[in-house]
């Protein structure tokens, strides 16, 4: 294994065959490189993958869209050169079409995606329903806490919290334990400070010599010159150590007593540590190699010492870890109350989405069995981790198991990053996992890459970044960078590569790396100020329209857009904000949350939910809640008639834009015909318009583009939010559209690259509000939180790395210039790394005399600005106008929206003579009608929307097992959680607990509605099925059940959406599996029940066997995507719970068809549907 790396300049110097680590610093290539990578995989003509076996990881969706992009054009440039073999112009024709689903993911994309699609093997639920990770911790610690009062240990060691400091509070204690919960990852971290246990009896305490001697001998531990006694040494005996030894010695002394004591004496030391305590003022005893020097010569006042002072580190460490107890205990309830609550609700948060699959994978390992590894081994063979300087262990262990073990002999791994670059550790990125990921595949036989051409800056920038940063290479100097040969660069030769930035004018006479001078004597406030005000007279008197450079392939002329100030926290921005609007510089500010983080972006996805699924009232009440609607459905009993209906008339209007793909008409209607804008603008809020307008051309763009349904914009607009949740930061969300000098954090800054380029602030040290100290600890080979706050040298020198790197990625953002605030070195408010770090180097810069590369802002050294340059103006930015979309768009193809507008379209179709447009909604529902065939009888519940609704919920969270167990009712009824399941779902659904009617009561013995729907459910999951070779549904185990499994299944551009209740597997005896589609039914049928009647009236009258031959359509076209070996879709079951008793021989309440020919089948159900739609194959 070696550490060196080989220096490259593109895709073309890797071994392809091998795992490969690859550093690739700013500017050098990095995304260019990842395409030209997949490009030789693809082009190989013996060895070559097609594009789906090619997985891309990376840090951001936007990320992973311009690698998609990069790769299309790629794939499209060399289509149109021709020249290729038949075989490759097939795969980068595939490749091509499949593009937009090729598996170019960000981590958390990847992860959700590999258990969605593996749901089986991976045994999770097939669509976990994504909650806000912050809501659910504050939920269970809210929870938990009510349980306090209970508990007497709990309720001492928040007591002890309490007594710690004056300013702890319930509320400080919420926000500590909450902050550590989003960052911990308990099953790599480490929390400080641990258990010390008990100190030992002190009762027996004895000294190692009479205290005559000790005394000799620690008066000679310094001496004055000659020998003489030093008067510090002296004191320090006869005030703190010999009391000390003497109460420890004493035999009357109890245990408590001497604890006592030692309490004492910790308390006046302070912040102190033992040595400084007891040599006060006499520090020559212990350092600078004196203390090895006394163990040698006075061996047992060292040691008597020794153990007092580990006797005092063990009761601090004792107190620190009472002090913290409650926080720790706090942090490991929530670990396992997040866990059970997300897996009781079939949830899952965003932070939780790679734990999930590790923890998955790691069971397997467990359990020594692979079915989900071995499922994704089998779509990869090659794996590319982008931005893996901000992995976390968590992620390493997931590739490092799939990509990296003897199982996985076949397979490269290929990691991509520069741990110099390593910003994100706030967001639980580990850039020590890097380097112990890194030693890992080098030991695994990958070689390592090195990038080393900066094809982003120009040759003057690059010159000068590299003696910044490589001027100081003594690595014990607080001076210094990086080792020179990570971080050297060469700069690209432009005359080479003319499609490079390129700067052809420069009248500004400033340096590349210019440096702003300013006031030592001012107060860091008054410097902020000043700053601001040298920054915007440099960019108005010295930039704008001083600087010309082509912009891909077009010349243009500096102006305000191409200037950005990056800042260090967004107050900052505020200051900046206030001086340039009274210079009449245009800004815009980068807001702390992305686009898709803010409250308009909520109200659009309850909009899509509720167009995705219009029969579940509660999605639509909020909806017609939202701001498009005025918050018109907040209070509905304040609401006329007229008023309903004509939100009813609105909304009706949506689901048919929606249906009918009228997209424009839709999204043009949200922002100005609901009346969004006029109050936006009325209300003077531009940013709640601005984020209307683009969050609706973004939505109308993709749906337009992607012929897409509701179901897929949805999926679509979730997923833009997710990448949200993750970035915080995003470059579209900024207070105007015009042309603007760009304020945003040096984070958001990462992977971006402008111009010019100001460094705002980071003179001073920030303030210290972090509520633990966090870094990593080499000899635990972990990260280290330490809620004792007990580790300053080790909490300071993980914040120098981290100014570094924040610093590096923040200087190496220009292409053209870059202006950095200065102090002279002596300043006192300086902080300590801004000082070493930045101005030592820019001094060191600055001294080079053959080079004016780097050269202070003074009329006294810099040049006379030239002449301004002509600004063309550009036309202003508008957004897309609704009204402008393409004519007809809702006659470019037809939707069938869900099984339910299919059923309805089938039922009315022999008797409606209105025109029905295909997809439109009624107030019908396929499952739950209200109007029945036959109603001889009084229900025992009734029939409607609810009830079905209600019996769906207990089938999907009740235990099979626990119903399974009971033989009677009376037992079944007993049964506290059975029955708590069911009041649940009757009060999530509005359902009130009734008694049965009177008329009903002979024919059963429940007394009311809870007590019924039990019943059923019994009856239901006891039944043998002979189709099930009289297995009983309720023997089906938890893992072979998927509840409530979404499908879309598309054929000749149509699409039908829904959910499936139950898809479940059984053995079938050959080491295989039958697979079994199931729709749990409360309909009232009054002809009875018998398999033969069901057929004849219900499942006829509501198609609901053209429902199941969909169903088995899609999940037929999701087998064959994923490959599954020995399987087989072998029937459909339809349980009619009000008609079935287990005790019974019949089969009375069950409708089941076992599927001869699946695939005739499916055909037929193609040409039905296209027969319906008119749609010719």
């Amino acid at each position: 294994m070696t550490d060196s790396f080989q220096i490259i300049h593109g895709a073309a110097d890797i071994d392809v065959n091998r795992h490969a680590v690859i550093e690739a610093s700013a500017g050098t290539g990095k995304t260019y490189t990842m395409v030209a990578l997949v490009m030789r995989l693809m082009a190989d003509e013996q060895a070559g993958l097609p594009l789906d076996k090619i997985l891309i990881t990376t840090f951001t969706d936007n990320a992973a869209n311009e690698l998609k992009d990069r790769i299309r054009k790629q794939l499209k440039q060399q289509l149109s050169a021709g020249g290729l073999s038949e075989k490759i112009t097939k795969r980068f024709e595939k490749g091509l079409q499949q593009i937009e689903s090729a598996p170019i993911h960000t981590i958390h994309g990847f992860c959700q995606r590999m258990t969605r699609e593996f749901a089986f093997e991976s045994g999770q639920i097939f669509d976990q329903a994504l909650v806000s990770g912050d809501q659910v911790l504050e939920d269970c610690f809210n929870a938990y806490v009510r349980t306090w009062p209970a508990d007497k240990e709990i309720k001492a060691e928040f007591k002890t919290y309490l007594a710690t400091d004056a300013k702890n509070s319930l509320a400080k204690l919420k926000t500590t334990v909450l902050t550590l919960a989003r960052q911990i990852k308990p099953d790599f971290d480490v929390i400080h400070p641990q258990d010390p246990g008990q100190i030992t009896d002190l009762a027996g305490f004895t000294l190692l010599a009479g205290m005559d001697s000790l005394k000799d001998q620690f008066l000679q531990l310094h001496t004055n010159k000659g020998g003489a006694i030093n008067k510090a040494i002296s004191d320090n005996w006869n005030e703190r150590v010999e009391p000390l030894l003497s109460q420890l010695a004493d035999p009357t002394s109890s245990h408590q007593q001497k604890l006592i004591r030692l309490n004492q004496e910790i308390d006046d030391m302070g912040d102190k540590d033992c040595f400084t305590h007891f040599f006060n003022r006499a520090p020559k005893a212990f350092k600078d190699g004196q203390w090895t020097h006394n163990q040698e010569n006075y061996p047992i006042i060292c040691q008597q010492l020794e153990a007092v002072f580990e006797l005092i580190n063990q009761l601090k460490s004792q107190r620190s870890f009472g002090q913290t107890a409650i926080i720790k205990r706090c942090l490991d309830h929530l670990n396992t109350a997040v866990s059970d609550y997300l897996s009781e609700q079939g949830q899952v948060t965003y932070d939780r989405i790679i734990r999930q699959l590790y923890e998955i994978l790691q069971r397997e390992k467990r359990d020594n069995t692979s079915a989900l590894s071995d499922a994704i081994r089998d779509q990869f063979s090659v794996a590319m981790i982008d931005e893996f300087q901000d992995t976390d262990p968590y992620q390493w262990q997931i590739f490092k198991g799939l990509f990296l073990s003897t199982d996985s002999s076949t397979h490269r791994l290929w990691v991509i990053g520069d741990p110099k670059q390593s910003i994100y550790g706030f967001r639980g990125a580990d850039v020590n996992t890097y380097y112990h990921a890194r030693t890992s595949l080098q030991a695994a036989g990958a070689q390592s890459y090195r990038l080393n051409t900066n094809y982003r800056s120009i040759a003057p920038l690059i010159s000068t970044f590299n003696h910044f940063f490589t001027a100081q290479q003594d690595a014990d100097s607080p001076d210094y960078w990086y080792p020179k040969d990570s971080i050297e660069v060469a700069a690209a030769d432009r005359q080479k590569n003319s499609d490079l930035p390129r700067l052809q004018q420069d009248n500004s006479g400033l340096s590349a790396f210019s440096f702003i001078p300013l006031d030592a004597d001012n107060k860091a406030d008054s410097r902020r100020l000043e700053l601001a005000e040298l920054i915007a007279d440099i960019i108005k008197t010295r930039l704008i329209g001083r600087l010309e450079f082509t912009s891909d392939k077009t010349s243009k002329v500096l102006n305000y857009d191409d200037i950005c100030i990056l800042v260090r926290a967004h107050s900052d921005s505020e200051v900046i904000k206030k001086v340039c609007q009274a210079q009449q510089i245009p800004i815009s500010l980068q807001k702390s949350k992305g686009l898709y983080l803010q409250p308009e972006a909520i109200q659009y996805e309850v909009i899509l939910s509720a167009l995705h699924q219009p029969h579940d009232n509660a999605r639509v009440h909020n909806a017609l809640s939202t701001l498009f609607f005025d918050q018109a459905y907040s209070q509905p009993q304040l609401l006329s008639d007229q008023q309903q209906r004509a939100l009813n008339q609105q909304w009706l209007q949506l689901l048919n834009w929606a249906k009918t793909a009228d997209w424009v008409a839709l999204f043009d209607w949200l922002v100005d015909g609901s009346g969004a804008r006029f109050r936006a603008e009325k209300s003077h809020n531009r940013r709640q318009l601005a984020n209307l307008q683009k969050i609706a051309n973004t939505l109308c763009r993709y749906a337009i583009q992607n012929d897409a349904s509701p179901a897929e914009l949805l999926r679509y607009y979730k997923k833009l939010r997710l990448t949200a949740a993750e970035q915080e930061e995003d470059d579209q969300n900024q207070d105007t559209d015009q042309q603007a000098v760009k304020v945003m954090t040096q984070h958001g800054a990462k992977g971006l690259e402008f111009p010019v380029v100001f460094i705002f602030d980071g003179l001073t040290n920030p303030r210290d509000k972090d509520a633990f100290h966090k870094f990593y600890s080499e000899s635990e080979q972990a990260t280290v939180y330490d809620i004792s706050k007990q580790s300053k040298a080790l909490q300071k020198e993980t914040k120098h790395k981290e100014f570094k790197q924040l610093y590096y990625v923040a200087i190496t953002r220009a292409v053209y210039k870059v202006f950095v605030p200065y102090l002279p070195a002596d300043s006192k408010s300086l902080s300590h790394d801004y000082r070493h770090l930045i101005i030592n180097n820019i001094n060191r810069c600055a001294e080079k005399t053959e080079s004016q590369d780097c050269c202070p802002i003074s009329t006294a050294s810099a040049q006379a600005p030239g002449p301004a340059l002509s600004i063309p103006k550009e036309p202003a930015v508008s957004l897309t106008a609704f009204s402008q979309g393409p004519t007809q768009l809702s006659k470019r193809s037809q939707f069938i929206y869900s099984f339910s507008s299919l059923s309805q379209y089938l039922i009315s179709d022999s008797g409606d003579t209105q025109q029905r447009h295909f997809g439109d909604e009624t107030t019908i529902s396929d499952e739950f009608s209200t109007t029945e065939l036959v109603q001889a009888e009084v229900p025992l519940i009734p029939g409607g929307v609810t009830t079905g609704h209600v019996l769906h919920g207990v089938f999907e969270h009740v235990d099979f097992n626990a119903v399974m167990a009971h033989n009677t009712l009376a037992d079944l009824w007993q049964d506290s959680t059975i029955m708590a399941v069911i009041d649940e779902q009757m009060q999530l659904f509005k359902m009130a607990n009734q008694p049965i009617h009177r008329v009903n009561l002979d024919r059963t013995e429940a007394k009311d509605y809870q007590q019924q729907l039990a019943v059923w459910v019994w009856h239901t999951l006891k039944k043998p099925l002979p189709i099930l070779n009289e297995q009983c549904l309720g023997m089906i185990g938890a893992e072979d059940r998927r509840h409530e499994m979404a499908f879309h299944w598309q054929h000749l551009g149509q699409t039908l959406t829904g959910y499936i209740d139950l898809l479940f597997r059984v053995d079938d005896g050959q080491g295989g599996h039958d697979y079994f589609i199931l729709d749990w039914k409360s309909n009232l049928n009054a002809e009875g029940y018998d398999p033969k009647v069901l057929a004849a009236t219900v499942m006829k009258h509501h198609h609901y066997d053209l429902q199941y031959q969909i169903y088995a359509a899609a999940v037929s076209s999701w087998f064959q995507q994923l490959k599954l070996p020995n399987v087989r879709l072998k029937g459909a079951i339809y349980a009619f719970s009000r008609g079935i008793n287990w005790q019974s021989d019949d089969q009375m309440g069950f409708y089941c068809h076992e599927f001869a020919d699946l695939e005739q089948q499916n055909i037929e159900t193609q040409q039905h549907i296209a027969t319906l739609t008119g749609v010719k194959p």
